[in-house]
This record gives structure tokens, C-alpha cells and sequence, in this order.
């Protein structure tokens, strides 16, 4: 029996660390931010990386401020410029990072990683099918990933992925995945069972 219950146990354990391709869930809000958080800095960044940066690149339009045409265009924000990325180690495991996305691109990319294992991703594209508008304007953002982060990457093809507000919050797994162990732990113990009377 306690093989059957280490199996089941270490079956259920193994379906918690398999996370679909894509399966974060996507919610956008389209109102104004009412305020504009100081932005961390990156613990870590490949290429350009424009942090605690105010306002729109007029001249070249390499970035737009995410907080352009709001009450709070002095809003402080990072902007991920071609072919880079900020990283940022949360220190504690979460699975929901809310933050203001600045005119959202299909070259746009969220990674989420736990340790150093990609548990998974987003794109820019997603978003814009969810409704965001393709290289203009705000969307407040908030994604909640299938499985525990520890690790967020931001990074960007082309010129820019802009990030604002950046707010990182811990949202319990579905409650269905311990009675999804619990019913693998029964169908075991029946099967065992079943063994040891014939």
C-alpha cells in the first residue's frame, strides 16, 4: 500500500510542475490609473534598459511614456528597447503581476520562471487579441501564470516594451488540485485494494 500511496503522491506531485504552453489568463482594464508607483529597478537587464524614466521619446520615438495623455505623465516607468530584457528576482514565489503595459506590441514578451526553469510566458499578441490596441495607448494589465514564478522577464524585439506600476501579489492555486491529488490517492488505494482481495 505505501508503494501505491508513494506513486499516487509522486503522480500528483508531477501533474502540479507541468504547466501548459501559454497558459496564463489574461484580465485588461482600460481606465486611467489613478496613481503612478515608483518602478523597481531591474536586478538584472541585457541590452538597453531605460529605468525610472519620465515622459515620451519625442525625438527618436523609441519609447511612449504609458502614462502619456493621463493626469500622471510625470509617472516614472521602464522601457525595454530591441533585443533586451529586465529582469526581476521577487524573492518569493507568486503566481498574479499586475502592471500598467505601454502601448502594447506583438513583439512585447513575458517570461515566468521558477529558479531557472521557464513555467511560462506571454506575448504582446495575446494581449492585443484580448482587446489592448497595437502600438498606442495603455492597457492595465493583470496575469495571473498557471504555476508559481519567483522570476519575471520583460523583453522586447523591437523598440519598446514600457512597464509601469509594476505590482507582484500572491493568489492561491485552485483549490480542485488537492482533490485532484486526493481522487488519484483513492483510484491507488482501490486498485491496491482490489490486488491484495483477488
Amino acid at each position: 500500500m505505501k508503494k501505491v500511496l508513494a506513486m499516487a503522491l509522486g503522480l500528483f506531485t508531477g501533474l502540479m510542475m507541468i504547466t501548459p504552453a501559454t497558459a496564463a489568463t489574461v484580465a485588461l482594464d482600460f481606465t486611467v490609473p489613478t496613481e503612478a508607483l515608483d518602478m523597481p529597478d531591474a536586478d538584472a537587464t541585457t541590452g538597453l534598459v531605460h529605468q525610472n524614466i519620465i515622459g515620451t521619446d519625442n525625438v527618436n520615438l523609441y519609447y511612449r511614456s504609458p502614462f502619456e495623455g493621463t493626469s500622471l505623465a510625470d509617472g516614472k516607468f521602464t522601457a525595454v528597447r530591441a533585443n533586451s530584457s529586465a529582469t526581476y528576482d521577487l524573492g518569493t514565489s507568486t503566481n498574479k503581476v499586475e502592471f500598467v503595459w505601454g502601448s502594447v506590441d506583438s513583439f512585447n514578451l513575458v517570461k515566468f520562471y521558477q529558479g531557472t526553469t521557464l513555467v511560462d510566458f506571454i506575448t504582446g499578441g495575446t494581449v492585443i487579441g484580448e482587446g489592448a490596441t497595437s502600438g498606442s495607448g495603455f492597457a492595465q494589465v493583470m496575469i495571473m501564470a498557471n504555476s508559481l514564478f519567483d522570476r519575471i522577464e520583460f523583453s522586447s524585439s523591437q523598440n519598446a516594451f514600457e512597464i509601469g506600476n509594476l505590482k507582484i501579489s500572491v493568489v492561491p492555486l485552485p483549490a480542485a488540485l488537492p482533490l485532484y491529488g486526493a481522487g488519484i490517492a483513492l483510484l491507488g488505494f482501490l486498485g491496491w485494494r482490489k490486488r491484495r482481495s483477488a
